[in-house]
């Protein structure tokens, strides 16, 4: 990723598309959500050619981590654009490697991109808190996937 497309989607890409959804939305509370911390890089592959492309990562720490500097850079009085509430995925995966002191594998599925259980609960208990529900503690986080899994839809 080049520091000049970085800079267009955060100056223009990012901005049209939020106000596309304000638009589309326009009753809703719109809130932008980061994107979290990668554990690993994930290479291009395709089912027509599973081998990696080497030069090309469609997941890679570095990438989040300048995506996450850019984002900040778009921040005027707390909000995206001084308009949007953010959802800090990436800050709270940077809370629980602080937490743990190290980049614990275990904070991310198996496929080292999407979070584990932990990051998960709390995310959703920030998305709680936007609609003023209460949250879920760790302790009962797994009566409530089991609850959920066991649902017959």
């Amino acid at each position: 990723m080049t520091e000049e497309r970085l800079r267009q989607w955060g100056d223009r890409d990012l901005r049209n598309l939020m106000t596309r959804v304000s638009e589309a939305f326009n009753e809703s509370r719109v809130v932008f959500r980061s994107a979290p911390i990668t554990y690993k890089t994930v290479f291009l592959t395709s089912d027509a050619d599973p081998t990696k492309h080497l030069d090309v990562a469609v997941y890679c720490p570095d990438s989040m981590h300048m995506m996450k500097h850019e984002l900040d850079r778009q921040i005027v009085g707390g909000n995206l654009y001084g308009k949007y509430e953010v959802l800090d995925y990436y800050k709270i995966m940077g809370g629980l490697i602080k937490e743990r002191g190290v980049v614990d594998p275990h904070l991310w599925m198996p496929d080292g991109v999407h979070p584990g259980k932990e990051p998960s609960r709390r995310y959703m208990n920030q998305i709680l808190q936007l609609m003023n529900m209460a949250t879920v503690k760790e302790r009962d986080w797994e009566q409530y996937n089991a609850r959920y899994l066991s649902l017959e839809i």
